[in-house]
């Protein structure tokens, strides 16, 4: 029998199943329409039955009164009390503040419920496990360094467990707390914030909620994506990569152990510079390539990845057919230094086949210099597709520009990278 699974009848002839397979499909719906079809699912398991979910998708347990058994697997308990309201929908999103600071922990309630979330506080680890028990969380703000088990200890605990909670890491903007932030990114928090930026922007933490949360995801639907221009097979003498949101975690897994012989790659990824040399050498461990960046005039080699180290803007300069990294201090771009769109449209006016890769994030940049690539007719354009994105900001407005032409998960993205600089190696072995 073929249903429709936003519509109540199949209840009728579906019940006391022992499972229950829903693999890559909420994604294609409104975080309103999801819930009531995990919902509707439950009801058609029986007790102690199992729900098991795609990996990209995400839903909260205690709004269903589901028991987590592991990645993307969850039983149906009944003694679990389930939090979702009568009408199948919960309209705020709970925000569960954990740090030992209550001027911080003050702060950033006050900008969430101005913001319309509810609030809940935990001055330690001990008291958000008990949180979490007792009620349901759509996202976690965490303190790092706190007194008895830190927060990146307690991150590494809920993962182990399954629990897919998102969390934003708010941190101290040091070299020291460097390792902190980036073990943490590593072990599933989707972005951090620096304490010190809170003061200057209470707006940008309840936005980078929102936007995790995907609380405008039902607006993407409104928007027309146009797809580039074909471009020509050609190999690339460089290999572009921007990045925000999210964006430390794709990039390692989208370099992981890469192969060589392989063209320079150039990486903005929108980071502190406190963040900066701690961020360059994950990159050298997870891909086996060497690390450049530091030197203006750097020439660009192959085998090697090239990082923004401090607070400048990279661009590309090509000097008898040669192409070096060059550092600017010019203003912000769309509030970032460095910028992802000064990177691509340096890259545009230099000769020579390109790929381009637009990673996730929040905002615009980038979008408008992958424009300029497409409109170079010598770079393939690629961008992370929105299932697979912490946020779908960057890349989906590098589409609505009719500037990319391949989109997909990190997997496909390494393949299909892969396929073009193979295609180099064969032409070099023809």
């Amino acid at each position: 029998s073929v249903e429709n699974l936003s519509h109540d009848r199949y209840q009728e002839f579906l019940s006391d199943l022992d499972i229950v397979f829903c693999r890559n499909v909420l994604i294609y719906f409104h975080a309103r329409q999801s819930r009531n079809i995990v919902d509707r699912l439950k009801n058609c398991i029986k007790q102690g039955g199992m729900l098991i979910l795609g990996h990209s998708e995400f839903i909260n347990e205690f709004v269903f009164g589901l028991k987590p058994m592991g990645r993307s697997t969850y039983r149906r308990d009944d003694q679990v009390e389930s939090a979702i309201p009568s009408t199948g929908l919960v309209e705020k999103k709970t925000i569960l503040i954990v740090d030992d600071v209550p001027v911080i922990r003050t702060v950033l309630k006050a900008n969430l419920l101005k913001n319309g979330f509810n609030v809940l506080e935990a001055d330690n680890v001990d008291v958000a496990e008990k949180m979490l028990s007792s009620h349901r969380v759509d996202l976690i703000s965490l303190d790092l360094n706190m007194p008895g088990k830190n927060g990146a200890e307690w991150l590494r605990e809920l993962r182990a467990r399954s629990v897919r909670i998102p969390v934003i890491v708010v941190s101290a903007s040091s070299p020291d707390d460097a390792a902190a932030v980036f073990g943490a990114l590593g072990n599933g928090a989707q972005e951090y914030i620096e304490k010190e930026s809170l003061g200057r922007s209470f707006q940008k933490f309840s936005e980078t909620v929102s936007s995790i949360l995907q609380l405008d995801r039902e607006k993407v639907s409104q928007y027309r994506f146009i797809q580039a221009k074909p471009v020509a097979m050609k190999v690339p003498r460089v290999v572009l990569i921007g990045a925000s949101t999210g964006g430390p975690e794709a990039i390692w897994k989208l370099l992981r152990n890469f192969p060589v012989p392989s063209p320079p790659i150039v990486i903005v990824q929108h980071t502190n510079s406190f963040y900066s040399e701690h961020f360059a050498k994950t990159v050298g461990k997870s891909s086996g390539l060497q690390i450049g960046g530091k030197v203006d005039g750097e020439l660009l080699r192959e085998n090697c990845v090239y990082i923004a180290h401090g607070d400048y803007h990279l661009s590309l300069e090509e000097r008898e057919s040669k192409l070096y990294l060059r550092h600017i201090n010019t203003p912000p771009v769309l509030g970032h230094r460095p910028a992802v769109d000064v990177l691509f449209e340096s890259a545009a006016a230099v000769s020579g086949p390109k790929t381009a890769i637009i990673l996730t994030g929040m905002g615009k940049d980038g979008a408008r210099g992958m424009k300029s690539l497409a409109d170079s007719g010598i770079c393939f354009n690629m961008a992370q597709s929105e299932n697979s994105c912490v946020v779908f900001g960057m890349p989906k407005e590098a589409k609505i520009l009719g500037a990319v032409h391949f989109a997909g998960d990190i997997p496909e993205l390494r393949t299909m990278l892969e396929s073009r600089i193979n295609g180099q190696l064969l032409k070099k072995a023809a």
